[in-house]
């Protein structure tokens, strides 16, 4: 019998070993990390960076690897009416496996996995084994199998633009070639029997007191003021109920502003994509670190039906980024406006903050990094597409610090195939 309706989120970031393929290794192994970091963290190899040692560890690689852990469950969670495994990120090609059976392949670090596990688990000792294969030996097939031999980057593996993995681990001009493997983002299972936030998307329009585009003088730009701000909040709903049972459900969002001023919407729920929009009349705008403040709303989004089902917060900047490429006497111009302001843009190439990423969060260099690139007067950073999609903490950070973010798409200094996986 459900007693709730609440959505239930159970870590599953303890308690894991990493296994080699002979067994010759068997050791614990944090999560989010990854095998490098476990075998430093248990004396098994040195220190790669020093000297050429990382010519020493590519047997690491060009092993395959096991993540194992066990695990038990209340029966209250095993109630719900669907339980998802899910793998925030897994690097890079896996098989996983709950309870003996298996529950799907991955190939791509970028990407999050869920597995509906609501028939597969139990109370005691449900044993997940995620075997990871080895990177190189992964591309070196994939190359061999197709026949071509695409371009790398600067000194790189070859064969690795076939693995939608971060290109700077196999080799480049600033970095060892030191490809990683492993769990590098949390694990978790979650419980839900009705309705569950999947997904939240915003977008915005800000209106101005003139026509931004057709600015001559410099004295028009002083002059320029941003009236209002529309926000449209989309929402993607996961669902066991029929259309008919939504009724019965609430959804709230408030939006708060930096002087403590609340808008709120509420709505009952009809749809799996429910939308809200509010209007900001004078809002207070996001502003790099040197032309303002970087003043962010608070989001909250509920879901109720005799108590909070499930919920999501998030911090929003209202701003609007423009490129200007207009033709003038010498070509094109190619500057970024901001809230109707020309920005003189200053900063730097972002790459994964170590080689070993989930180690350089542990170690605060999100936060050390960031804010060096603030009192260095930078006002924009550009994420490679020789890294990652980076942590939610870096755009938080940057939103925070007043730090605008180039985000380039996770490829880099190569050919790649051009099927739909890609």
């Amino acid at each position: 019998m459900i007693i709730t309706e609440k959505v239930e989120i159970l870590s599953l970031n303890n308690n894991w070993n990493i296994i080699n393929k002979g067994r010759s290794i068997d050791i614990p192994a944090e999560v989010p990390g990854s095998v490098f970091e476990a075998l430093l963290d248990n004396n098994i190899i040195e220190d790669p960076f020093y000297g050429l040692r990382e010519h020493e560890v590519s047997w690491v690689y060009e092993s395959d690897w096991e993540y194992e852990t066990e695990f038990d469950l209340k029966p209250s969670f095993l109630e719900h009416k669907v339980i998802l495994l899910r793998f925030y990120g897994l690097d890079t090609v896996s098989e996983v496996v709950l309870n003996g059976e298996n529950l799907g392949f991955t190939d791509n670090m970028f990407i999050r996995y869920d597995f509906n596990v609501k028939t597969k688990v139990k109370s005691k000792k449900n044993k997940l084994v995620v075997k990871f294969k080895s990177p190189t030996l992964i591309a070196q097939t994939k190359k061999e199998k197709l026949g071509l031999n695409l371009n790398t980057g600067y000194a790189a593996i070859p064969g690795v633009p076939y693995l939608r993995k971060a290109q700077y681990s196999f080799g480049w001009d600033w970095g060892p070639k030191l490809p990683d493997v492993g769990i590098w983002k949390p694990v978790e299972l979650i419980g839900y029997d009705s309705l569950k936030i999947d997904s939240i998307y915003i977008t915005q329009k800000l209106h101005y007191n003139k026509n931004v585009n057709n600015f001559k003088e410099i004295e028009e730009v002083t002059d320029n003021g941003v009236m209002s701000a529309n926000l449209l909040i989309e929402m993607i709903l996961n669902s066991e109920l029929l259309t008919s049972e939504f009724k019965h459900y609430s959804l709230k969002v408030d939006l708060k502003a930096p002087d403590g001023k609340i808008f709120t919407s509420e709505s009952v729920i009809n749809i799996l994509t429910p939308k809200v929009e509010f209007t900001l009349e004078y809002p207070y705008l996001w502003w790099t670190h040197d032309l303002g403040t970087p003043n962010l709303y608070e989001l909250s989004v509920t879901i109720s039906k005799n108590g909070i089902i499930d919920s999501f917060k998030q911090k929003v900047g209202i701003k609007e980024t423009c490129l200007i490429q207009n033709i003038d006497e010498w070509g094109e111009s190619f500057f970024f406006m901001l809230n109707g302001v020309p920005l003189f843009a200053k900063g730097a190439n972002w790459i994964p903050v170590d080689s070993f990423i989930p180690r350089g969060k542990k170690r605060g260099l999100y936060q050390s990094n960031l804010r060096n690139a603030k009192e260095a007067n930078m006002n924009m950073i550009r994420v490679w597409g020789g890294g990652i999609y980076e942590d939610d903490l870096f755009y938080d950070l940057c939103d925070e610090l007043g730090i605008l973010v180039w985000q380039d798409f996770p490829f880099a200094c190569a050919i790649y195939p051009n099927n739909e996986e890609f």
